[in-house]
């Protein structure tokens, strides 16, 4: 409104008082237009209206007033049928009464909103906008992809996307056996290679919309950008690289281009959010998305958003956003609607990445965090049309790692309600930012073993094996209280990383390299806890770890002139003491790596016969001091 006084003001071209009197009667006319509208109107739609001299459709949106249907009779038979539900409870008026039947091929039916999206002619729109049955009207908005970037990466290196390590993802698998089999995942993007090699068979139904809603005949999969190719390839694509590059690999995609290259609009999204529910039309058979994730986003609050978040958590399916990559304090749309989980991106160390976005929301008077969980999105490497792989950027990156990790859980759990599972991803984040709930990472990163640890209620300890450079392949033994040996692995060669399912109570875990051991760690299970545990093992080379000494008796008597010490570095020094712990003497190795005893103390006398013992002593500039002892028998 003020910025239409503001042009109404600059219009004028009469004197002081023929502008205020003429200034006032249009705000009477103002007030007068909109106290007969019954809806509730966007800033565009009123601009709209109050151009008399348009004569142009518009496209809107317009949502009707729910009437109370929440006790529909034969509840049961919706069970796994959230279409058939979201359609029964509709209380809007026919189309026909609505359009006249010249008028209906420029209208789509948005049941999922209780409404219709339509291109209407203004004195159509009025009439509408009179009905006291209409709630909202609103344009048809734009929305895109989020700014991403671009990383130089463009093939699989030497080991899989760290994204899937970060979370937890390989662990999950062997730990519970899930792969998100059985699982259907909306995705709305800008389409799918289904051809790339990592993507073959992934996609179970197909669809394109145009900007009105219309859904688009004879269209077949492909990818109108990279955007959706790359969110799919992390979501549930395969290991034909060599490495896995989805978090849920046996899940399947009902795919819906809803973005033309970077953008779509407002109608485009909610009718392709409406058909992965439903892609056979039929409402009653059980093809529906159980997950949405949507990778996409546009500045402000869209109420019809919030409409959309409401009727799928109604439906007990679950709105996976993107938060959008305009930094602290912007929060996109649909993300900053009230229900849905929220994703910001963080890097491979854990911070959140500076274009994540989030904030504080405020909705009907109540204030909300954004976001609610961050991913892996930093470098994320995944497949791109055209049988590649790009690593990028963004919290349309990020995304994926979530909505595959719910599938993962849905999977386990196929009773769990989208409450249980929203909070259980939540409470067992990793705080990354400070203990509790910021708007930068919200409640965490996601951690998908701690999440299925926690539901199957499984006592888990994991953890990481290092040494001074860097990780390393060690073995893990597990005992009991009473020091039995319940079972042993293997640290992944990769990253150092293990995991072992413990029983209840108390219990030790020891890590072993080589002869190196650590100290072993006393710890304390509990059920449906994952316990975090480091080894530093000291794995440098000794030097002196060949040494060899002979003849061992030394007997004089039989011609032996000197006890021979090979095998070591130069500089090393040999100290030999007496049983009573005497020093005796102190030898210099040579260059030939070795030290020559010829049985004599420092004045040159031969000792006595007995036993003996050595102490070997060198400085590695690496490694410090290194030492290796014996013991020696002299027999004259």
């Amino acid at each position: 409104m003020k910025k239409y006084f503001s042009l109404m003001h600059s219009a004028g071209r009469g004197g002081p008082t023929k502008t205020c009197g003429g200034l006032l009667m249009c705000v009477i006319s103002i007030l007068m237009t909109y106290s007969c509208f019954a809806a509730q109107l966007s800033p565009a739609v009123q601009k709209f209206l109050l151009n008399t001299n348009n004569q142009n459709r518009i496209p809107v949106v317009i949502i009707y007033k729910r009437a109370d249907r929440t006790s529909l009779p034969g509840q049961s038979k919706y069970k796994n049928a959230p279409a058939a539900y979201l359609q029964a409870i509709n209380t809007k008026p026919a189309i026909q009464s609505v359009f006249p039947k010249a008028e209906n091929n420029h209208v789509v039916d948005l049941w999922l909103i209780n409404g219709y999206a339509a291109r209407v002619l203004p004195g159509r729109l009025k009439t509408i906008a009179q009905d006291s049955r209409v709630e909202m009207i609103t344009e048809n908005g734009v929305v895109q992809t989020p700014d991403i970037m671009t990383l130089g990466k463009t093939k699989m290196n030497a080991q899989p996307p760290w994204g899937l390590d970060k979370i937890g993802t390989l662990q999950a698998w062997e730990a519970f056996s899930v792969s998100g089999q059985t699982i259907r995942i909306g995705h709305l993007d800008t389409g799918i290679d289904v051809t790339h090699a990592d993507l073959q068979g992934k996609v179970c139904a197909w669809a394109e919309f145009d900007a009105f809603g219309n859904k688009v005949k004879d269209s077949v999969p492909h990818d109108s950008g990279f955007h959706g190719t790359h969110t799919a390839g992390t979501l549930v694509g395969g290991d034909v690289s060599g490495y896995p590059i989805g978090v849920a690999p046996n899940a399947k995609l009902i795919s819906a281009l809803v973005l033309n290259g970077t953008q779509g609009t407002l109608t485009q999204v909610v009718a392709g959010i409406q058909w992965v529910l439903d892609p056979d039309g039929n409402p009653y058979t059980d093809d529906g998305a159980h997950i949405l994730n949507m990778s996409l986003g546009a500045s402000g609050q869209f109420p019809v958003f919030q409409k959309v978040v409401d009727q799928l958590l109604a439906a007990n399916v679950l709105p996976i956003f993107a938060i959008g990559n305009k930094g602290p304090g912007q929060a996109d749309a649909p993300g900053n609607t009230v229900g849905p989980i929220a994703v910001g991106a963080t890097s491979f160390s854990d911070s959140v990445v500076h274009f994540s976005g989030g904030g504080e929301i405020t909705w009907k008077g109540k204030n909300y965090v954004k976001p609610e969980i961050a991913a892996p999105g930093h470098g994320i490497l995944s497949s791109i049309p055209g049988n590649r792989y790009q690593s990028y950027s963004g919290t349309s990156m990020a995304t994926p790692h979530v909505a595959g990790a719910a599938a993962l859980i849905l999977e386990a759990m196929p009773g769990i309600d989208v409450r249980t599972l929203k909070n259980t991803l939540f409470k067992t984040s990793r705080d990354i930012v400070h203990p509790g709930v910021d708007e930068r990472s919200g409640h965490g990163r996601l951690d998908i073993l701690a999440a299925m640890a926690s539901l199957r209620r499984v006592s888990l300890v994991r953890g990481v094996v290092r040494n001074q450079s860097g990780v390393v392949t060690a073995s893990l033994t597990l005992k009991d209280s009473f020091g039995k040996r319940i079972k042993s692995v293997r640290a992944d060669p990769r990253t150092g990383q293990f995991f072992l399912t413990v029983p209840k109570g108390e219990f030790t875990l020891s890590a072993s390299f080589g002869i190196s051991r650590s100290s072993r760690k006393l710890m304390m299970a509990q059920k449906g806890i994952v316990s975090e545990v480091e080894f530093v093992l000291d794995t440098s080379t000794n030097k002196l770890d060949n040494l060899l000494v002979y003849p061992n008796p030394y007997k004089p008597a039989r011609g032996d002139q000197h006890i021979y010490f090979e095998g070591i570095p130069e500089d090393t020094k040999i100290s030999v003491y007496s049983f009573s712990g005497k020093l005796i003497k102190q030898i210099s190795g040579t260059l030939e790596g070795q030290c020559l005893w010829d049985g004599k103390n420092e004045e040159a006398e031969p000792v006595a016969g007995g036993l003996y013992f050595y102490l070997a002593s060198y400085y590695d500039p690496d490694n410090g001091w290194q030492y290796k002892k014996g013991r020696m028998a002299v027999i004259r």
